[in-house]
């Protein structure tokens, strides 16, 4: 099959969100109309201060505050101030440039792009826990996603630079080989059974898993902590949340 176009996902350590806003203030009384948003809408696009180094991807509408009271349609409703808020995902420029440039040398072109978390979210949560309040959090291999929903909107985008790897490279430190640190790490996890054979001390390997699924955890909690959410429902995916005995851990 001759690929010519593809859809790329974004995710990995270079993504991360900031928050911004845009208020409106009127003489009187004024019904907000869709072109009143679309401007908000376009003004938060042009006077967003993109970090240096950083491209914004995407911009995501939050509630509006209408005279300070929380609107997510305000379309219609009469008010003499409107503030919108906007969640802003920014990805490294050098990332982008990079991807772009294997598929030019791969002669093919970018249809579209998408954040790879919010995609995750929108398959992976249940509606009431978009609602209620809820974290997504991806342990991966090198990384650790975690993506806060609230009244369906994603509140926060963010990503910590520790993922499963580093516990095979931990167990690597024992003295063994990486293929038999992944296996133990697999196979063994933490807290095994009675009468699992492992290579090394159980209780070592309970200690080096321990304290690197703790130090992940304890990153997962800042984050949702930082966020001021009130974040009801934690839903683990990713590989790392496959280890034996990982609801020991929490």
């Amino acid at each position: 099959v001759a690929i010519k176009r593809a859809y790329i996902s974004l995710a990995g350590l270079t993504m991360q969100s900031i928050k911004s806003k845009v208020v409106r203030e009127f003489d009187c009384y004024t019904k907000i109309t869709q072109d009143i948003i679309n401007g908000m809408v376009e003004e938060n696009d042009n006077s967003f201060n993109t970090p240096q180094g950083y491209r914004r991807v995407e911009a995501i509408s939050q509630e509006y505050k209408l005279d300070g009271k929380p609107d997510k349609n305000p379309v219609g409703a009469p008010t003499r101030h409107i503030e919108g808020n906007y969640l802003n995902i920014i990805v490294k420029e050098q990332f982008l440039d990079q991807l772009n440039d294997c598929f030019r040398q791969a002669e093919i072109d970018i249809e579209d792009s998408f954040c790879a978390a919010r995609m995750d979210a929108d398959i992976i949560l249940p509606a009431d826990a978009r609602r209620n309040g809820c974290a997504l959090v991806n342990i991966g291999a090198d990384t650790t996603t975690i993506v806060i929903y609230k009244n369906d909107m994603m509140r926060k985008l963010a990503v910590v630079p520790l993922g499963s790897n580093n516990i095979t490279m931990d167990l690597c430190s024992l003295q063994i080989s990486k293929d038999e640190a992944e296996e133990i790490k697999i196979t063994h996890g933490y807290k095994p059974a009675n009468g699992d054979i492992c290579s090394v001390d159980s209780d070592t390997v309970n200690n080096v898993i321990g304290a690197r699924m703790n130090e992940i955890l304890q990153n997962v909690k800042y984050q949702i902590e930082e966020s001021n959410e009130n974040v009801v429902h934690i839903i683990f995916t990713g590989g790392g949340s496959k280890l034996k005995n990982f609801e020991l851990l929490l």
